[in-house]
């Protein structure tokens, strides 16, 4: 039997057929699959105007740190009926008010506001289930060093060892609000990750699993609002979905500019060599054998498989972030390997008239162009399409 480590992203669970829609997919796995261990986010955005609950919690926070009384209780206002909307009701919270105006550490109450969202998402998703019980990741269970403020590993994998070190019975498991913990297991100092650390939070309790039962077989399925990694932006260019991929290589994209995955969350994973399933909550296609279309990550890294280095060979992905464009390669690759490729990219882009400087990485899977940033998407689209012509 495999155990499934299941992921939401807010964009899964922001509506009322979201949830419902999630409830769903836990409560009928594939075959052999269990679907125990269900760790969500925030509510994101409902529309692409919309604004998501964590950035209303911040907005809050600093309403209440400027004393600002009206505005803070016209967003908290706006918090409370997205949670009544997705059919949780909440009383008036004015603890972020209180955490903002008592407490001696900043930082600690703009934390307990941020986790909010995550928190009472979770009481969402578990009323909409039968016998899932809530993990209060603050209580002893995400830990952070209280000098560092950094996560503590060795101590986190030890709390969620205990906590799920029994086995659950059918139909039954739990409930795990992400990206927040606290320092030194303490419920009133909550710490929380980078945005996006829902990702984290699902990849530690992969993790503990496997090392507490190293026998088990052990996945963490990520579902999220598109069908897998795309080898580019798909809102820049007419990208295609990669199939599989290895852990370094994921990292590199999300390092540089793919956002469906944080990138510290690949490290627990490859460590035990925990497949990721990254795929669509709606799935929207099949692959020629009728198959869902999603992207498995694992130990094994893509290559190209014959000694062509061109760079329509070798290249896995093209991304982009800021003023740089990135481009991970299937292949590692050598100083010669890596040297001609940016040769080709060069040549390439000064044929088409395009400032730009292509350089050597520190890695062995990448190498990176930097542009002018407001030309990047179209920069990154002229590659795209050279490379997979």
């Amino acid at each position: 039997m495999i155990q499934s480590v299941i992921k939401f992203g807010g964009s899964s669970l922001a509506k009322p057929s979201n949830i419902i829609h999630a409830a769903s997919i836990i409560n009928n796995p594939p075959p052999n699959v269990l679907r125990q261990h269900v760790v969500v986010s925030a509510p994101g955005k409902r529309f692409p105007n919309d604004i998501k609950c964590t950035d209303l919690l911040i907005s809050a926070h600093t309403a209440a740190s400027n004393q600002d009384k009206a505005l803070y209780d016209t967003i908290i206002h706006k918090i409370v009926s997205r949670f009544q909307e997705l059919s949780l009701s909440l009383p008036f919270n004015t603890e972020i008010w209180d955490r903002a105006q008592n407490s001696n550490q900043k930082h600690s109450a703009l934390s307990y506001a941020l986790s909010r969202g995550e928190f009472f998402n979770a009481a969402v998703v578990a009323a909409a289930l039968e016998n899932y019980e809530i993990i209060d990741p603050a209580d002893s269970f995400i830990i952070f060093d209280p000098h560092t403020q950094e996560l503590d590993m060795t101590s986190t994998m030890q709390a969620i060892g205990m906590t799920f070190g029994q086995e659950i019975t059918n139909g039954s498991g739990y409930i795990i609000p992400g990206f927040y913990g606290s320092i030194s297991g303490n419920p009133l100092n909550i710490q929380t990750f980078s945005r996006g650390g829902s990702d984290i939070t699902a990849s530690l309790v992969a993790a503990a699993l496997h090392d507490v039962s190293p026998s088990s077989t052990i996945v963490h399925e990520n579902f999220t609002d598109v069908d897998g990694i795309y080898n580019a932006d798909p809102n820049i260019c007419r990208a295609s979905i990669i199939s599989k991929l290895g852990y370094q290589q994921c990292k590199r994209m999300a390092l540089a500019g793919a956002n469906v995955l944080h990138s510290d969350a690949i490290r627990p994973l490859e460590e035990r060599a925990i497949p990721l399933w990254i795929r669509n909550v709606q799935p929207l296609g099949k692959n020629v054998e009728g198959k869902e279309i999603y992207t498995e990550v694992t130990a094994t890294e893509v290559c190209s498989g014959n000694s062509d280095t061109s760079s329509s060979s070798i290249v896995l992905a093209v991304c982009g972030q800021e003023d740089c464009i990135t481009i991970v390669c299937k292949n590692k690759v050598n100083e010669d390997m890596k040297l001609n490729l940016i040769n080709e990219l060069q040549e390439f882009l000064e044929q088409n008239d395009v400032n730009a400087l292509v350089m050597k990485c520190t890695d062995d899977v990448s190498i990176e162009i930097k542009v002018d940033e407001n030309k990047r998407n179209d920069v990154l689209s002229l590659l795209h399409g050279y490379i997979y012509r």
